[in-house]
């Protein structure tokens, strides 16, 4: 092992394939892992991300790796105003429960025509 440090962004759980592999970095503080949490509604992650893994599944992820000790962080992202801003403290207590470490979150301006893409019940 060459000792260089890694970060590694998923929305997705396949990276529990490669958990073996992280074990080692992590033992040397080398490798933190930033999971994409979009809403806990999933409904709206269908919306938003189609292609990826359920809500469920993602949380499931969290809480794997962090049993492993792998360094985990969530990102909750997109924060669109109006629509998933005011879920933000759910989402937040949702992954620490899960053994995230800490969160980010990323607010979505949108203008225009876009906003009506965007227009969400979940």
């Amino acid at each position: 092992m060459y000792r260089h440090p890694l970060g590694i962004i998923i929305k997705n759980a396949l990276i529990l394939r490669d958990l073996e592999i992280l074990k080692q970095p992590a033992y040397h503080n080398l490798v933190g892992v930033n999971v994409s949490v979009t809403s806990l509604s999933e409904e709206t992650r269908r919306i938003l991300e189609p292609s990826t893994v359920s809500i469920k599944k993602r949380l499931e992820t969290i809480k794997i790796l962090s049993e492993n000790n792998i360094p985990i962080n969530a990102m909750l992202a997109p924060i669109i105003p109006g629509q998933i801003s005011h879920k933000i403290l759910g989402l937040a207590k949702a992954v620490r429960n899960n053994g995230a470490l800490s969160f980010r979150f990323t607010i979505v301006r949108l203008n225009g025509a876009w906003s009506t893409i965007y227009r969400l019940d979940g």
